[in-house]
């Protein structure tokens, strides 16, 4: 039997098979690209987001003839919003994660409730990323939309309503929408009103690792499945990551390096202090009651898949894969001196702890000579820098050693061991690369009988990787190259303030 996890991201869907011993089966995977028609804007198509999640699917089922499949869940990014009508159909475009239209809805938010008072309910600073801001948008400026609406689904109940089930979103998800009482786990009767989202319009939260129910014949057919496969609720990327990390104490940080990292730590409590607050620190719902997520993140991907594209633009001689193995075997050349240039990896705004929309991509440095893998080199040292200050936010959170990385940041050795030695954490690679989807697969495999808990599907599933520890030597190199990466980002501030102005 086997069982599969799926991960709806940003830019990629992935669908993974896995047997009940956490070996992988199968993979797929189909990349999209969300559109922006206006500025701050940032769009995609749902049935784009169906026809992905059926294409992996299916691809990854048709290997799986002597391992069938006994359970699935749908881990997605969060703060995406589709509204749809009680069929289920989108009644217009998704509005993304990175879409940053709502700043005058999150104003009104912050004039009738305030900052801290919002962050004490939700755990979460007040920002246009997340899905309130977005529902408040629609409705002033798109009244029929909003009126004609159903439900405003995140990607997980999007999917879940297309095979057939309820609204039902993982309480880990609804978190993502700035509309969680986060200590109590159910909508927040204070956020709505102040939102004034009618709170039928919402999925109904339920635990993940929740068993929603079994494919019918219609959608299994066109899955490639068989009738009568567990379907489960999985939740938000960074959570699974971190369980299918192995990760189930506080004292390990889980980092999903993806189109955005975030490093994760668990915590008993959930904790809103004044640090968490003004650190901008993410504070959520856990898979499971009686924990917590402590989150910092940063957009990470978007530079790295900003220059393969720029690379391999009107090319098709060198696959995007193998432009990754050749540059980490050139950047190897290069030794462990910095490069000198700095490329501040903020393409959709910067996130923990500014949370600034208006930074954006910014190269520092270039000169004639710059080589791809100089700028290459130097996107990963950025990435770096970024890594060891979100480690030393968690490190007010609470005390670890260890950081356990999966996901497609994770794959180059040399930019782990950069991250080892400047954040002075000891650096573990996931046993699983997709970690994601091992969570989801984990999560499926509770739903269904095959695991007894959490911690049986990670005695059962997870073995340890490798380990990079810091270099003294590379810490003393990159100290002044550290300093004036942040030195360059503050600079940029009378910049930023005058952004909004220079675009209009």
């Amino acid at each position: 039997m086997s069982l599969l996890g799926i991960d709806l991201g940003t830019s990629n869907c992935k669908c993974v098979a896995f047997s009940e011993e956490g070996q992988m089966l199968a993979q797929a995977s189909v990349s999209y690209t969300p559109y922006s028609s206006r500025p701050d804007w940032m769009e995609i198509d749902a049935e784009v987001l169906w026809d992905a999640f059926v294409k992996t699917v299916r691809t990854v089922t048709a290997w799986l003839e002597n391992d069938p499949v006994n359970g699935m869940a749908v881990s997605t990014q969060g703060e995406t919003i589709i509204p749809v009508d009680t069929n289920g159909e989108p009644i217009c475009p998704a509005l993304m994660n990175a879409d940053n239209r709502a700043k005058s809805q999150i104003g009104k938010l912050e004039q009738r409730l305030g900052r801290r008072r919002i962050y004490d309910i939700t755990g979460l600073p007040l920002d246009t990323t997340f899905a309130a801001g977005k529902i408040m948008w629609l409705k002033e400026n798109c009244p029929d939309i909003y009126k004609r609406t159903y439900k405003f689904l995140s990607c997980e109940d999007f999917i879940l309503m297309r095979l057939g089930f309820g609204a039902y979103s993982s309480k880990c998800l609804c978190c993502r929408m700035l509309l969680m009482d986060l200590k109590k786990r159910t909508w927040s009767r204070e956020m709505l009103d102040a939102a004034g989202i009618d709170a039928s319009k919402l999925s109904e939260p339920v635990p993940s690792g929740t068993l929603v129910g079994k494919l019918k014949p219609d959608i299994a057919r066109q899955l490639g499945l068989k009738e009568g496969v567990g379907v489960a609720t999985a939740g938000h990327d960074q959570c699974c990551s971190i369980l299918g990390s192995g990760v189930t104490e506080n004292n390990i940080v889980s980092d999903a390096a993806g189109t955005y990292e975030g490093l994760s730590l668990l915590t008993a409590r959930a904790d809103t202090s004044d640090f968490a607050f003004k650190s901008s620190i993410n504070t959520y719902c856990y898979l499971f009651d009686g924990q917590f997520v402590s989150l910092a993140f940063f957009p990470s991907g978007f530079a790295t898949n900003w220059m393969m594209h720029l690379l391999r633009y009107g090319s098709t001689s060198e696959s995007k894969e193998e432009l990754f193995a050749r540059l980490d075997s050139e950047v190897e050349k290069l030794g462990s001196q910095p490069t000198g240039l700095f490329v501040l990896p903020h393409f959709v705004g910067s996130c923990t702890p500014e949370y600034d929309r208006r930074a954006t991509g910014t190269i520092v440095g270039l000169t004639p000579r710059t080589k791809p893998v100089v700028l290459y080199k130097a996107i990963y040292e950025s990435i770096a820098y970024e890594f060891a200050a979100m480690t030393k936010l968690l490190s007010h959170i609470g005390d670890y050693e260890e950081v356990r990385i999966s996901g497609g940041g994770s794959k180059s050795d040399f930019t782990l061991r950069l991250r080892a030695s400047l954040s002075d954490k000891k650096i573990c690679r996931s046993f699983s690369a997709d970690a994601v989807c091992q969570g989801a697969a984990m999560l499926a495999g509770i739903a269904v009988g095959t695991y007894k808990d959490a911690k049986d599907a990670v005695n059962q599933c997870i073995r340890t990787s490798e380990y990079f520890l810091p270099e003294e030597h590379v810490r003393m190199a990159y100290r002044a190259s550290e300093e004036i990466y942040h030195q360059i980002y503050r600079a940029m501030a009378p910049v930023r303030e005058q952004w909004p102005r220079i675009v209009k």
